[in-house]
Formats: structure tokens, sequence, C-alpha cells
């Protein structure tokens, strides 16, 4: 029967055949030595030869979960056990609420800017066209340029806390990505705007 067990130090699964009882051999995960039970250890090389692995290879024992069959090389992987154990990361999950709240405020600026742009070709067609709504139109022009000005310094903010969860190798990746998408698109995106506008300053 197959013989199910851990390393003991990093807690990563195997599943090995019965005839490796009593051998040795190194974890992928961390290295350590882990014995298999049986009523004799053997150091590395001998089982690496009766098993048909090498202990320092990338193709070693896999680790295996429960219900899947094994393969005639005794090799089965299941990486749930180690993606468990990798913890949810804080700065992620910031980051990715960062992404979503910097393209929130673009849509309502765009919604803005076409209502303004609206109004003022509406205003164009009279000949006299209402100071008290230019003035309007001014001031929410500023507001535009404000929060604009927040979106992309919270962009940059939300790429650099994504980019360290992605540097952390015990922290889950996922939010982060996505965070490290959104954000980046927005402040790409900004950045050119902002150098297309000051070469059209400057021509």
């Amino acid at each position: 029967m197959p013989i199910e067990l851990s390393c003991p130090n990093c807690g990563y699964a195997y599943t090995v055949k019965d005839d490796a009882a009593g051998r040795r051999f190194r974890c992928k995960e961390c290295g350590d030595a882990v014995d298999v039970p049986g009523s004799t250890l053997t150091e590395d090389a001998s089982a690496a030869d009766s098993l048909g692995f090498d202990a320092a290879a990338d193709n070693d024992l896999a680790p295996g979960g429960s219900g899947e069959s094994l393969s005639s090389s005794g090799r089965r992987r299941s990486p749930r056990l180690y993606n468990d154990q990798l913890q949810p990361s804080g700065l992620g999950k910031a980051s990715l609420i960062l992404g979503c709240i910097v393209w929130v405020f673009a849509m309502l600026g765009i919604v803005a800017v076409m209502g303004v742009g609206f109004v003022f070709a509406q205003q164009a067609q009279n000949d006299a066209p209402d100071p008290d709504q230019f003035a309007a139109f001014g001031a929410l022009g500023m507001g535009i340029c404000g929060v604009s000005c927040l979106s992309y310094l919270l962009s940059l903010v939300g790429g650099v806390l994504a980019l360290i969860v992605l540097t952390r190798p015990d922290e889950r990746k996922g939010q982060a990505i996505g965070g490290l998408i959104l954000n980046g698109l927005y402040f790409l995106g900004m950045t050119g705007m902002i150098l297309l506008s000051m070469i059209a300053g400057n021509s």
C-alpha cells in the first residue's frame, strides 16, 4: 500500500510506494531529510537507486493527495497543501482596492468632462453666454484636475504595494497581480497624457 508522509520541516506532503519503507530522501521544497517509515533507514543514494529517483533532481517524489492514483514511478503531485500555507496579503488587497478606486475616479472624470463639453457646445450657440455658468465650469474643471492628480498618486502607491507583495515568497499573489494591472494601466495612461500635453504645449 502507498505510504503517506510529510516533511517534518515544511509539512510538504508525499506519497510513496510501500517498497520505499526505511528509505530517506531530500524534500524538494526545503531540502530537509525525510524518512519513510520502515525498519531500516538508508541514505539518499541507495534510496534513489531502488526507487528510480534522484534526491537532488527536479523530478523527485512529488507531493501527493488522497484519492489519486500513483504513476509507475510513484510520483503524484498535488500543490494544494503548499498553496494553503501561503499567507493572505493585506498589501495585495490594499493595492487591488486602490486600483478599483482610481478607475472609479477616472470614469467619473470622463463623465464630468463629457458633460462640461456638451454644455459648452450648447453655450457656444448662444450670443450671450452666462458668466455664472462659465465660473461653475471652471471650478468643476479644477476639481477634476485635483481628483486626477490624487488618482495618479494613488495608482503609484498601489503599484508599489503590489510589487512589494510580488517579491515576498510566502504571500498569495492573486490580489497583488490584479492591483498591479489596474494601477499600472492607469499610471501609464496618465503619464502618457501628461507627456503628450507637455509636447503639445511646447510645439
